[in-house]
């Protein structure tokens, strides 16, 4: 999930990564992002595009409990 505002950029990738996979890259609910982690939620989804590999597979991305 993300948690930060909508942005040109997120905007463009929510579409590419839905013409791929169907889904937008906020549909996991196990991987939460907040307005601090832009960089690296924008990193994973360009990663994923790039890879052809859903979100889950290529987020580095571990959540602070």
């Amino acid at each position: 999930m993300w948690y930060g505002e909508m942005t040109t950029e997120l905007d463009k990738l929510y579409d590419q990564y839905d013409e791929i996979f169907g889904i937008y890259p906020d549909f996991y609910d196990d991987l939460e992002y907040g307005p601090d982690d832009y960089d690296d939620y924008v990193a994973d989804i360009k990663k994923a595009i790039a890879e052809k590999k859903e979100l889950p597979h290529v987020a580095d991305y571990i959540p602070d409990d």
